[in-house]
């Protein structure tokens, strides 16, 4: 398989640098960008393409900017984390979602793995 590139979307700076903490020393992920806001987000992942985005899923908008994001790529795939970062849904086809549970670190980094062959 080949790398994941990911960009890690607009959330509470500690989450972010928990999550980028996580995801950088994995040999096959790629954080490719940060961004601050949702407008940096949109111009950020047409530029990059990425396999994955990772938003913060208590955003009144995460469901407008995740089918926006998927619109933009179909391919990427839309990975939202709950405020304390444990849970997370990921969206594939407007407006479905589908919850995953509870995450780890490690968890996280089997995820974004699994994303890329198909959730099973």
């Amino acid at each position: 398989m080949s790398d994941i590139n990911v960009i890690v979307g607009d959330m509470p700076c500690l989450l972010k640098e928990i999550i980028s903490n996580a995801l950088m020393n994995e040999p096959k992920i790629n954080i490719v960008g940060k961004v601050r806001n949702r407008r940096d987000l949109l111009d950020l992942c047409a530029r990059k393409r990425p396999d994955i985005v990772i938003l913060d899923c208590t955003a009144t908008d995460v469901e407008e900017i995740g089918n926006r994001l998927l619109q933009q790529n179909p391919n990427t795939k839309v990975v939202a984390l709950t405020e304390h970062g444990r849970d997370a849904f990921v969206y594939e086809f407007r407006p479905h979602k589908v919850s995953v549970g509870e995450l780890s670190a490690p968890g996280l980094v089997r995820l974004l793995t699994r994303l890329l062959t198909g959730l099973k």
